[in-house]
């Protein structure tokens, strides 16, 4: 899934350069998608689903390509229209992107939850 995500997002926002008005409303929607997606994969690995490696590779993707024009543009969008979600990645990012989800809980939670 995340592949069709990421290849139905014009090539010119991967590249990092910007989008037009009318094109950056043509992929909002599959921008929405991808912002959802990692999000979930914060989830993931903030819950051990995801190994540190993976997480490494996830991690470096996430803060690049949201420094991207149009990522940036579409997150700030989804920020300002919901207040309450997309919790793990407004925490990931308020870190710089630095932190490893996995260590927002609590060692002894993780190991009792096994």
């Amino acid at each position: 899934m995340s592949s069709c995500i990421a290849r139905c997002i014009p090539v010119k926002a991967h590249l990092g350069q910007e989008l037009g008005e009318e094109e950056f409303e043509q992929a909002f929607p599959r921008l929405y998608q991808y912002i959802d997606l990692t999000n979930e994969q914060i989830f993931l690995r903030m819950n051990g689903r995801i190994s540190k490696a993976t997480w490494l590779n996830w991690g470096a993707w996430m803060k690049s390509n949201l420094g991207r024009p149009a990522f940036t543009q579409a997150w700030a969008r989804i920020k300002k229209g919901s207040s309450g979600s997309f919790a793990e990645l407004r925490r990931l990012e308020a870190s710089g992107f630095a932190n490893d989800p996995r260590r927002w809980i609590p060692a002894w939670k993780r190991l009792w939850h096994r």
